[in-house]
């Protein structure tokens, strides 16, 4: 059945059933209805439930029969009351959401009362939707293109959770953007959530290669493999797929990698998997120019049997911009959750509330009508974390004092806003001053974790790119220094103090460094290039182009690299 076809069939059952609803809902799909309870209340389970609860879905049983609903009756009216089902954990707040899939107070107790009272059979109309309730393949239509992972992949039967990189190679030979994506985890018993990154640099293929092609470990994919600026690439159990509204899409480079970044759950039995996803490409380029502000923190400890630890973190706008989507992330401590907006005029308006955060349910919120912020408003996160044992998703049975790290065992403040413009230069003055927020939490991030580990060289690495960044040149030097004399094997290192000595200007040390990041990495594409820079200022320029066309090899996408060689070329080198 083509999608036409089935929004057809799904609309007409849909005003033969019908839907009670207290709150406002412009679905087209949705309307009143004033029939029997029983075809109320199956309606309510089919519209916010079956699309996860049936055969093939990512639930572990489907609701798309009377029978099956029966059966489950009294576990639906208390996961309902409870507001544990169906998955949604935003309150509603001034402004409305799409996709809001919580239901009111007067579809929760309906479907109670027809429990209670014993859950009559509806009547035979409810039979035709139960035969139309199929799984579609891809509910926005056949893709424009569809990525597999290569090769099927094996999750031990008793296992910690798993983070995993897979790569896929796009295969495109030109720039295309993208309105729309349909993750198929496969397997939804083990996949908690994904991931969608874009490599450019084969950075992240390399490491599949060197690790077999099976993919590669870890919760950090490193600075190469990144979401699309400005957007949320994500999938959550139960999130449906969807197109973005005219206007917005992201960049998909030619010649690019798809990382699917997955975080995966065992069984007690051995799983295989192998996930795909499917694109679709917007003909024009996006109107809309987005950015995200994400406010984190990465400086904390949270205290043992503490209940009610808060972070907050705030951002002023220097440029009116629109609020399309908030998305918050925390690990198990995390209990409470809000995202604000303080108006230049002291307005304070909630945009998030969650009350009881359940990392196994995190997903971004889209509002329905995008916000109009003015220069001067202020967006405030705030997350509370509950270290006692009280918490019943604290994952250490004792509990112990916990900072900011990647596992789940560590904890994360993250509360991302995104923002929107009509024209890209009225995210340019936003955009720097977001690059300077990031900036300063690194800077306290990475000084914090020395603090607690003098002795990590790959810290005071980081930190002395901080430094690097900022023009902070002599607390750069020394930091690149400590964590050489800390691990002398350290490419990174030496190719960071590499490039203190090109902004130096002193030539023969930043090759001396260059060269030694290169004997102990030699795929590092970036020192490669700026040896040939190096090599361009010594007016070595065979030399130079040789260094070009090794950063080239490496990573295809250096379009500095590849300019340089038609330079060179063109000058007969």
């Amino acid at each position: 059945m083509d999608l036409v076809k089935h929004a057809i069939v799904f609309l007409v059952i849909f005003v033969s059933l019908g839907c009670s609803s207290d709150k406002s809902d412009d679905s087209s799909s949705k309307v009143q209805f004033s029939g029997k309870p029983g075809a109320q209340a199956c309606s309510i389970i089919i519209n916010k439930c079956s699309g996860c609860h049936m055969k093939g879905g990512s639930a572990p049983f489907p609701l798309t029969t009377y029978q099956e609903i029966k059966k489950r009756g009294n576990a639906i009216a208390e996961v309902t009351s409870s507001r544990y089902m169906p998955p949604w954990l935003a309150q509603e707040t001034a402004h409305a959401f799409e996709g809001d899939k919580s239901l009111p107070k007067s579809e929760i107790q309906l479907i109670r009362e027809w429990v209670e009272s014993g859950m009559i059979k509806p009547i035979s109309d409810f039979e035709g939707l139960v035969r139309t309730n199929n799984i579609v393949e891809w509910k926005l239509g056949a893709p424009d293109l569809v990525l597999e992972m290569k090769s099927t992949y094996e999750m031990p039967a008793e296992s910690e959770d798993i983070y995993w990189h897979f790569v896929i190679p796009s295969g495109l030979k030109t720039d295309r953007y993208v309105k729309g994506f349909d993750f198929k985890p496969d397997n939804n018993r083990i996949v908690h959530h994904a991931f969608i990154k874009i490599d450019k640099t084969n950075s992240s293929r390399r490491l599949d290669e060197a690790g077999g092609g099976v993919g590669f470990d870890g919760m950090d994919s490193g600075n190469n493999a990144v979401m699309p600026d400005g957007h949320f690439t994500s999938w959550q159990q139960g999130r449906e797929p969807k197109f973005t509204e005219e206007g917005v899409s992201w960049l998909l480079p030619a010649n690019s990698d798809i990382v699917f970044q997955l975080h995966l759950k065992s069984t007690g039995k051995k799983e295989r998997i192998k996930s795909r996803i499917g694109l679709y490409f917007a003909e024009k380029k996006p109107t809309k120019y987005l950015k995200k502000i994400n406010l984190t923190r990465r400086d904390f400890k949270i205290p043992a049997n503490e209940k009610a630890f808060k972070l907050r973190e705030s951002f002023t706008l220097d440029s009116p911009v629109y609020l399309r989507a908030v998305m918050a992330h925390a690990h198990y401590l995390g209990r409470t959750i809000n995202a604000n907006i303080i108006y230049p005029d002291g307005r304070v308006e909630d945009v998030l509330h969650i009350p009881n955060w359940d990392p196994a349910w995190q997903s971004e919120y889209v509002f329905k009508e995008p916000i109009p912020l003015p220069r001067g408003a202020t967006l405030i996160g705030e997350i509370s974390y509950d270290n006692s044992m009280d918490n019943y998703r604290n994952p250490n049975p004792k509990p112990m004092e916990v900072s900011y790290g990647t596992t789940i065992k560590d904890e994360m403040f993250e509360v991302a806003f995104q923002l929107f413009a009509d024209q890209e230069k009225q995210l340019d003055k936003i955009s720097a001053h977001i690059d300077e927020y990031n900036k300063n939490v690194l800077l306290n991030a990475t000084t914090f974790q020395i603090e607690q580990d003098p002795n990590n060289a790959d810290e005071w690495c980081f930190l002395g790119q901080v430094y690097l960044s900022n023009g902070a040149y002599s607390q750069a030097y020394k930091s690149l220094k400590k964590s050489i004399d800390l691990d002398p094997s350290n490419a990174k290192s030496y190719y960071y103090l590499g490039l203190y000595y090109r902004f130096k200007e002193d030539l023969s040390r930043a090759e001396y460094n260059f060269i030694k990041a290169i004997k102990i990495d030699e795929n590092n594409a970036k020192a490669h290039g700026n040896l040939g820079f190096v090599y361009i200022d010594k007016k070595r320029y065979s030399k130079s182009k040789l260094h070009f066309q090794r950063a080239l090899e490496i990573n295809p996408q250096d379009e500095i690299a590849r300019e340089k060689i038609r330079v060179l070329e063109r000058n007969g080198y």
